[in-house]
């Protein structure tokens, strides 16, 4: 059974401006780490259940969970048949504490 993986409008903010970032410091590796990025979330959709319980899960308001991808952690909530990617930080960057 597969789940489905959906992307909040946040995560999205979150997903652009690191692109952004890259773009303009290491341009040859920005569209290798977008799509790479796509790519890991969407094997979210079997065993979403496998990564690690999150910092953020009070904030969430459930089991909040967050693999890395390279630098960054996705950080994302299983509701029922569905994963809520709920955003995308820098793991150098402590974890959201606020909603």
């Amino acid at each position: 059974m597969n789940y489905r993986v959906e992307v909040s409008g946040a995560a999205r903010h979150d997903i652009g401006n690191i692109y952004a970032y890259l773009r303009e410091h290491t341009p040859n590796h920005a569209d290798r780490w977008l799509v790479g990025l796509y790519l890991a979330m969407g094997t979210l959709s079997e065993l979403p259940h496998r990564c690690p319980v999150a910092p953020e899960s009070e904030v969430a308001g459930g089991t909040a969970r967050a693999p890395l991808y390279r630098d960054y952690r996705v950080v994302y909530e299983v509701i029922g048949r569905r994963v809520d990617v709920l955003l995308v930080r820098h793991s150098s960057l402590r974890p959201q504490t606020e909603p």
